[in-house]
């Protein structure tokens, strides 16, 4: 999973590398012979590499959706599992609140890298539009123009990786789980006494 999402995070870097370059990637197609539409040959470049993210984004939502749904589900269960082991013991064993604490801070951590990779995808599909209107786009010509606009109108829909119906992967999510974890800790501690 998470090998997926640094790849989408990765091309949206590279999306940002280009735009921010943007007359580098143009002079090179200038070199090549390519001096009347070199501006529209670039920026079709850019559309296309956002589409194929965009289909990328849409299989991984398609096809992981009750995955990571599940994924979610069970670390709050794990984060319950190893709460009630801390809070329960009667004998006070090191080596094993130790070994519960590391667990939890594992689950937590990687909660949050799952979180906050999937909250930068967010960010920097959002942020596609901001660097391209920062461009030289008003030198243009008027086909340029019109595309630059279906662009940004296509980058005001954020990229996000999907909890399901549930909404989106973020750090809000990573906080819904730590509520739920907490809610079952507290009903087992309760149906307990």
């Amino acid at each position: 999973m998470f090998c997926v999402i640094f790849y989408a995070i990765g091309q949206l870097r590279i999306i940002h590398y280009i735009i921010n370059n943007f007359k580098t990637y143009q002079g090179k197609l200038v070199s090549k012979g390519f001096q009347i539409d070199s501006a529209n040959f670039t920026f079709k470049f850019i559309i296309n590499k956002h589409q194929q993210i965009i289909k990328f984004i849409d299989t991984i939502n398609n096809a992981l959706h009750l995955v990571i749904i599940f994924d979610f589900l069970q670390n709050s269960v794990q984060i319950t599992c190893v709460l009630i082991e801390i809070y329960e013991r009667d004998e006070i064993s090191v080596f094993i609140t130790l070994y519960a604490i590391a667990l939890f801070a594992l689950i937590i951590y990687r909660l949050f890298i799952l979180s906050y990779n999937s909250h930068e995808i967010t960010l920097l599909s959002q942020l596609l539009a901001n660097d391209i209107y920062q461009g030289e786009w008003y030198n243009e010509s008027r086909h340029f123009k019109f595309m630059l606009k279906m662009f940004i109108m296509r980058c005001l829909k954020p990229l996000s990786i999907k909890l399901g119906p549930f909404g989106i992967i973020g750090l809000p999510s990573l906080i819904s789980v730590l509520k739920a974890a907490y809610s079952y800790v507290m009903l087992l501690i309760n149906i307990k006494v």
